[in-house]
C-alpha cells in the first residue's frame, strides 16, 4: 500500500500531466533549468548511455517522431522560454543535430511550474526508467553509482521517499536486481 504523501505526489504529477498541452517549440527557445542542469552535471548521466548510432542520417520528420515517442516536457517562464523537466535524451539527441536549431519541436507544455520537489520527481522518472530499462550500458558499479547519487538521502536507495514514489513495488536491493535482471552481488547500495 502507498502511503499518502506519495499518493499526494503522483496524483499532483497526474494532475500537471492531465493539464499539459502539445506545443511547437524552437529548439533554441528550450533550455534546462538549473536544479536538472546540476544534477545532469553531477550524475554524468550522460557517460551512462550506450554509444549511440550516426544522427546525421535522421531527417526533420525522423527526429519529429522521437520527440512524440519521448517527448520534452517543461514549463514556460515569463519569457515564453521552456525549461525542460523531463525528456532529456530526446533534447539531447535535437541538440546533437545539425541545423535543426531553428525547427519546431513538438513539446508537452506543463501549465504552470511544478514545484522543486515534483520537478525532481518527473525528471528523476523519465532517467531512471529510460537508464536502467532501455539504455543502460553500465556494470553493476555504475548502476550503483548513478542509483546513489541520483537517490541519496539520510536512507539507502531503496528506502528514500523519491525511490518509494517512482518504484513502490521494489522494497529490496533483491527485487531491484530481479527486475534489471542481474546478480544481487554487483549491486552495492
Amino acid at each position: 500500500m502507498i502511503n499518502d504523501n506519495i499518493e499526494g505526489k503522483l496524483k499532483k504529477v497526474g494532475e500537471l500531466l492531465d493539464r499539459a498541452t502539445l506545443e511547437n517549440i524552437i529548439v533554441e527557445n528550450i533550455s534546462l533549468e538549473k536544479a536538472t542542469d546540476n544534477l545532469i552535471s553531477k550524475a554524468n548521466l550522460f557517460s551512462f548511455l550506450k554509444p549511440s548510432s550516426n544522427d546525421s542520417f535522421d531527417t526533420i520528420t525522423t527526429w519529429k517522431l522521437d520527440a512524440y515517442q519521448a517527448p520534452i516536457i517543461g514549463y514556460k517562464t515569463d519569457t515564453e522560454k521552456l525549461k525542460l523537466v523531463s525528456g532529456l535524451f530526446t533534447f539531447h539527441k535535437v541538440c546533437r543535430l545539425q541545423n535543426q536549431s531553428n525547427q519546431l519541436t513538438p513539446c508537452l507544455v506543463l501549465p504552470y511550474r511544478p514545484t522543486p520537489d515534483l520537478r525532481r520527481l518527473i525528471f528523476l522518472n523519465d532517467i531512471v526508467r529510460l537508464l536502467l530499462k532501455q539504455y543502460f550500458n553500465a556494470s553493476g558499479p555504475l548502476i550503483s553509482e548513478l542509483l546513489i547519487c541520483l537517490f541519496k538521502d539520510e536512507h539507502s536507495v531503496i528506502n528514500s521517499a523519491e525511490w518509494r514514489t517512482l518504484f513502490p513495488a521494489i522494497k529490496t536491493k533483491t527485487e531491484l536486481c530481479k527486475w534489471l535482471k542481474i546478480s544481487t552481488k554487483v549491486i552495492k547500495l
